[in-house]
């Protein structure tokens, strides 16, 4: 874009239609315009955090609740790490299943010991009853 019109600027000079002056502040004009318009960009990115717009590193988290939804464990990772799954809960006349996503339909099975995290999630211990006596 600012080459061609870099060149129309200085095919009009060489028609003698606009001053050598002319043109060479309308080409500072130009390197001013792009130099500030970086710059701009470059300070928003950094007043944003300091990152890219393109960042990969994405933080996630997974909460571990009790029954009760009290916290049991909570993670933070960047997306795609591995998390350690808490172990099995006791709880009096109940055997721990696993974990179930609230709201959700991700499950992690009582025998797992680690889980990808893939987006912010959270987690319900679930138990059967045991009724035996």
């Amino acid at each position: 874009m600012f080459s061609s019109l870099l060149n129309a600027l200085t095919s009009s000079v060489s028609k003698n239609t606009i001053s050598l002056k002319t043109l060479i502040c309308m080409r500072l004009r130009l390197v001013f315009d792009k130099t500030i318009s970086i710059l701009f960009v470059s300070m928003l990115f950094v007043g944003c955090g300091g990152g890219s717009p393109f960042a990969t590193d994405t933080i996630r988290t997974a909460t571990f609740l009790y029954h009760d939804d009290s916290i049991v464990d909570k993670f933070s990772a960047k997306q795609g790490s591995s998390i350690i799954v808490p172990t099995i809960l006791n709880r009096t006349d109940y055997i721990f299943t696993g974990w179930q996503e609230v709201g959700g339909s991700e499950t992690i099975a009582i025998d797992a010991t680690s889980y990808t995290l893939t987006k912010d999630i959270i987690f319900k211990a679930q138990y059967i009853y045991d009724n035996v006596v």
